[in-house]
């Protein structure tokens, strides 16, 4: 497939304005300074092929947010499409174009042939991944300075082994995962297996096993049931050799045994006794000033209400009204003076003493108060506590404690205390909680008001007794505690067998998640040794392709370096890994940590256009974007004059060099002029995207001018600009004719000044030339076109300066 052109849109450096750039040449050669887009042109090119870019594809393994929405030029220009016209097998041409529909997700593409969608495949563009046509600057060391295993799979890649590769690389990725995360049922086994470890690796008969199943993993083998019943039948004196009845015989013994067991967790303190006796000093505290207040403001709210009538006398007339509830009759003289309106007066003052009761804000808050402190107090209360020993647990203590029946006594005497303490303060609390649940509607009979006051003092007050009572209790429990838990430990601890019964008993009941975790090794084990044996076969194809197309590599590499002592030498393929060798006279090392700048370049470059090479690669063309970085002028020319030539003439094929350095170009184009080839140069760059001008002779140039300066005001406007492009090239031209090389680098982006002092260093230039050439590059000088109140010139000025231009190159024999 051979290039003929190339249109880039709204694709990175490349915007709103179409570039279309023919390219239908054997050798295409173009030049522009640093971010004038030359590099966005090369990933034009690869991200048509390839629907991405090697850059884009490496940039998302470190940050996929930093490289989203890159391929869409950053001023929002639609559509973002790239097309070419192509020439394939057979000299048939065909139009390719890929679009992205929604530059939001520039990731997805379309791709059309001749204008309708379709796959490139039906052109043969299918597994093209080894064939890469685009050599990028930013890619020439990725694969040298890169892991071992990237750099395996890079290679593998450029050898053809992307799907051998890939399988590898899924392979891996499931074991990991099937590693990392295992599943429900496995972790769940391991869960259960775990807790059991430490004690089985305290037998003889599962010492190992032990071991084994206190790793993360918990590993299983063949023999560990063999081994766990062998551990069951000496536990239980048992000849039992089915899980089934050993475990029957366990359980028998079990039972012998626990009749000795006892949970001393039940009775064991806080670790911090004086911290929580101070937490709950603290909260009871707190309940007393709530209660104070509160009752304070109860008694300010009962006699508030009794002001204005005395309890005495509400009390009576509540009670009256009971006594009569329908007729008119007084209950006190008998005589019908409760009429409807004097009984509707009475009802209005008792509603009126109990809403005041009742309502009262400032009680209601202190009674919520209240209930807060209480609840945490009663929380720290239950927190020092303990659980209290039930009939049957006094029963074990005397049978484990038959020896220290006097130290038994003391602690059952505290402990008792203890209970009863917690009993009354539970029992105060629970009195206090119900005095406050119910103040409101207590507060809303008036008859009880005064009762209300006295109880609001009363209740605290024996709630307060209790916790006093209580933590007298804790201390004096603690300290019994001290001294009665030693014996008590040393009793319980002969039933060490239990545990060992028990820790048995569930290894042996555990069946399924053995079987499960067995399984999941067999799968494990079976990963593995598929991962070596696709490893192995991927070692034994690199290391035969690289013996044919590492010694091309090295070929590339040694017209780079022609006659050098120290020289690339070979590649390597390992496990998960390939190594690059490098030779100083003869002695072999790293080529990574040992060749210069340079000659990694160089190896980079061998190593890219190889792959470019590839056989039945469906490319014809190379593209190589600033190859020559940091080379000397040595390599350079051997690039120009050696690898060019092969790609051209042995390989066949259409060669595309962008660089920013115009000494190359002029090099390239001036040794090659016998072939066809077409030469482009960056001129400008705006938002709009970069100006590509062909770069064509001097007389077709001066052709164009002519034309041109013949035309409209537009046209002769455009005539001026390019005289004083005809001017530069004709200094430049008129050097490498000169001195057979062309002009110097600092020269390459020139202002005419500047290549007018370049012009006086040419042998055999005058003095009365150099400035008639001023003269021309001052009229047509971009500055003075811009300056207030100027005309585009007349043809009869333009003449003059292209007549003066025409004549210089004919004595100098530039053109004819």
């Amino acid at each position: 497939m051979r290039l003929l052109s190339l249109t880039v849109r709204n694709f990175r450096g490349f915007g709103s304005s179409a570039v279309t750039v023919g390219l239908d040449a054997d050798l295409v050669l173009m030049f522009g300074p640093n971010g004038f887009s030359k590099t966005s042109f090369a990933e034009a090119i690869e991200w048509l092929f390839y629907g991405t870019t090697r850059r884009r594809k490496r940039g998302e393994t470190y940050s996929k947010s930093e490289y989203d929405g890159c391929f869409a030029n950053v001023h929002g220009g639609i559509p973002v499409e790239v097309s070419a016209r192509v020439r394939t097998t057979g000299g048939v041409e065909r139009t390719v174009m890929r679009r992205i529909p929604d530059a939001r997700a520039d990731h997805i593409s379309e791709t059309f042939i001749d204008g309708a969608a379709a796959s490139f495949a039906t052109l043969g563009l299918a597994g093209i991944e080894a064939p890469h046509p685009v050599v990028a600057q930013h890619d020439l060391q990725s694969f040298i300075h890169s892991r071992p295993k990237e750099r395996r799979d890079l290679i593998s890649a450029a050898l053809g082994l992307e799907e051998i590769t890939a399988l590898k690389t899924s392979l891996d990725g499931a074991r990991r995962a099937f590693t990392l995360t295992p599943p429900p049922s496995v972790t769940d086994a391991r869960a259960k297996l775990q807790p059991l470890a430490a004690v089985l690796a305290t037998f003889p008969e599962t010492r190992d096993l032990g071991q084994r199943w206190q790793k993360a993993t918990v590993e299983i083998r063949a023999e560990d049931v063999a081994d766990l019943v062998k551990a069951g039948q000496r536990l239980a004196a048992s000849a039992a050799n089915d899980i089934g009845p050993l475990l029957e015989d366990l359980r028998a013994r079990r039972k012998q045994l626990s009749r000795a067991v006892f949970d001393a967790t039940k009775l064991t303190p806080q670790a911090d006794i004086p911290g929580a006796i101070s937490r709950t000093t603290v909260e009871a505290d707190g309940v007393q000033k709530a209660c104070d207040t509160l009752a304070t403001n109860i008694a300010k709210s009962v006699s508030v209400a009794a002001a204005a009538y005395a309890t005495a006398l509400l009390q009576f007339w509540e009670q009256g009204l009971k006594l009569s509830p329908d007729g008119e009759n007084c209950p006190m003289c008998e005589e019908p003076t409760l009429i409807a309106e004097k009984r509707a007066t009475l009802e209005t003052r008792l509603k009126a003493a109990r809403d005041h009761l009742s309502v009262s804000k400032q009680v209601v808050a202190d009674r919520d108060a209240a209930l807060t402190a209480l609840t945490r107090a009663t929380q720290a209360m239950e927190h020092a506590g303990i659980t209290s020993l039930a009939q049957e647990d006094r029963s074990t203590l005397q049978t484990l404690l038959a020896r220290n029946s006097e130290s038994l006594a003391a602690f059952l005497i505290a402990h008792d205390d203890l209970k009863a303490t917690t009993d009354q303060a539970t029992s105060a609390s629970s009195t206090l909680r119900s005095f406050l649940a119910g103040l409101p509607d207590r507060l809303a009979d008036a008859t009880i008001a005064p009762d209300v006051v006295a109880h609001s003092r009363d209740a605290p007050e024996r709630f307060l007794t209790a916790v006093s009572t209580l933590k007298t209790a804790f201390e004096r429990y603690a300290a019994v505690w001290t001294m009665f838990e030693p014996l008590l430990t040393a009793e319980i601890s002969s039933t060490k067998a239990v545990t060992e019964i028990d820790t048995v008993g569930k290894a042996l009941k555990a069946q399924p998640e053995i079987k499960a975790l067995d399984c999941y090794e067999a799968v494990a084990g079976a990963s593995r040794g598929l991962m070596q044996r696709v490893e192995a076969f991927l070692q034994q194809k690199q290391t035969s392709l690289l013996a044919t197309r590492g010694a091309e590599i090295k070929a590339v590499y040694d017209q780079l370096n022609p006659g050098a002592q120290v020289t690339f030498q070979t590649m390597e393929p390992g496990h998960e890994q390939l190594q690059l060798h490098a030779s100083s006279f003869g002695v072999r090392m790293s080529a990574a940590a040992n060749l210069s700048e340079c000659q990694l370049n160089c190896l980079g470059l061998s190593f890219w256009i190889v792959r470019a090479l590839t056989p039945g690669s469906p490319f014809g063309f190379v593209l190589l974007d600033d190859p020559v970085q940091s080379m000397d002028d040595g390599h350079c020319e051997a690039f120009i004059g050696t690898v060019i030539p092969v790609l051209c003439d042995t390989h066949k094929k259409q060669v595309i060099v962008l660089s920013h350095e115009q000494k190359l170009i002029d090099r390239v184009r001036n040794l090659n002029k016998a072939r066809d080839m077409v030469v482009y140069h960056f001129d400008n760059y705006e938002i709009t995207g970069p100006s590509v001008t062909q770069q064509v002779n001097l007389a077709v140039m001066l052709a164009e001018v002519k034309g041109l300066a013949k035309g409209n005001e537009a046209n002769r406007s455009e005539a001026v600009d390019k005289l004083r492009k005809v001017g530069e090239q004709f200094i430049r031209e008129l050097h490498v004719k000169a001195l057979g090389q062309p002009a110097p680098a600092q020269y390459d982006n020139a202002k005419p000044s500047e290549l007018l002092d370049l012009f006086r260093q040419i042998h055999g230039t005058l003095p009365d030339e150099h400035d008639r050439l001023k003269d021309t590059f001052d009229f047509s000088a971009l500055a003075h076109h811009k300056s207030v109140g100027y005309a585009v010139p007349v043809t009869t000025n333009i003449a003059p300066h292209i007549n003066r231009l025409e004549t210089l190159m004919k004595k100098y024999k530039l053109i004819l």
